[in-house]
């Protein structure tokens, strides 16, 4: 609820809480897809590859992101 969306959430998980809101401000951004590239590259990948595992494993499907992107794309090459 802290941050609005899944993937964020999951970014706060593995940058923490403050890399996710410093990357936002720089980017102006609140959706991941607009926040990540001022993220650290482990969490560039890290949010995609949970995604992905969530499905991959039958679990919940989330919200996708608003557009489609660059890390969207690498989380299902890495899958399969």
């Amino acid at each position: 609820a802290e941050f609005g969306n899944w993937r964020l959430a999951l970014a706060a998980y593995n940058a923490g809480d403050k890399a996710v809101r410093r990357a936002m401000a720089r980017t102006g951004g609140d959706a991941f897809g607009t926040a990540a590239s001022a993220l650290p590259e482990e969490t560039q990948s890290y949010v995609p590859k949970v995604m992905h595992a969530l499905g991959w494993f039958g679990g919940p499907v989330l919200p996708g992101p608003e557009k489609e992107s660059r890390l969207q794309q690498v989380a299902y090459a890495v899958g399969d």
